[in-house]
């Protein structure tokens, strides 16, 4: 007869870490999202404008004229 015995270890966590660790990933990809979209955004404009007309409304929503 064969008997099962059980052994039980604890594996020590550190939720702090834990957490950090989490929070760091989603800023990661909350960043990477915005840099998508920020590309996505600056060829579009580059398609409708060309070069000179995105530099042109840069300068007038710099300076406010």
């Amino acid at each position: 007869m064969k008997t099962e015995t059980f052994s039980t270890t604890e594996i020590p966590m550190d939720i702090e870490h834990e957490i950090s660790t989490f929070l760091l990933a989603v800023c990661l990809v909350m960043a990477a999202l915005i840099a998508v979209w920020s590309f996505a955004c600056l060829i579009g404009g580059l398609t409708i404008n060309g070069p000179a007309g995105l530099m042109k409304g840069f300068i007038i929503a710099v300076t406010g004229g």
